[in-house]
């Protein structure tokens, strides 16, 4: 896994030529449909250093954080007060700052996990975001079971 994200999950970007968004343990990657990234989160970062000659990506920063349904944050405060909380979504910000300092956000959106989503434009204009483990990239979310579920632990993490 990489050392330079401290913490202990990581966002997993699948983007797609197509509107399905599997990979299919890999095959669809190995075909050229689709392609995996993984990314910090709570760490700022520019896709362009991380993923160079890739044009998927544009070149501004980029901060994901975990998102509550609720709208509270990602902070331990806030998943105290949640009783049953859903499952976190991604929330990503775009700078318009280019070095990875992350200044002066352009925009942000928040986006649930395992959902196909797009278009975003080319060249694989559809994507799924997943909340995968650093050390072994297993999925942290469990989508077939997440109603009464509890991740503050995985919100809170931060």
């Amino acid at each position: 896994y990489d050392t330079r994200w401290p913490h202990k999950t990581q966002v997993k970007t699948t983007l797609c030529v197509t509107q399905d968004c599997d990979d299919l343990d890999g095959e669809a990657e190995l075909v050229g449909v689709c392609k995996t990234y993984l990314t910090p989160i709570r760490h700022c970062y520019n896709a362009k250093f991380l993923f160079p000659g890739d044009e998927s990506w544009s070149d501004v920063d980029i901060f994901d954080e975990l998102h509550r349904p609720d709208g509270g944050g990602n902070n331990k405060e806030n998943a105290q007060k949640v009783e049953v909380p859903g499952p976190p979504r991604l929330k990503r910000t775009f700078y318009k700052s280019k070095d990875g300092s992350c200044l002066e956000v352009d925009y942000s959106w928040v986006q649930p996990f395992e959902v196909c989503e797009g278009p975003f434009g080319p060249p694989r204009p559809w994507g799924k975001f997943s909340l995968v483990d650093r050390k072994n990239n297993s999925d942290v979310l469990d989508s077939s079971n997440e109603q009464g579920k509890d991740f503050s632990a995985v919100v809170s993490d931060y």
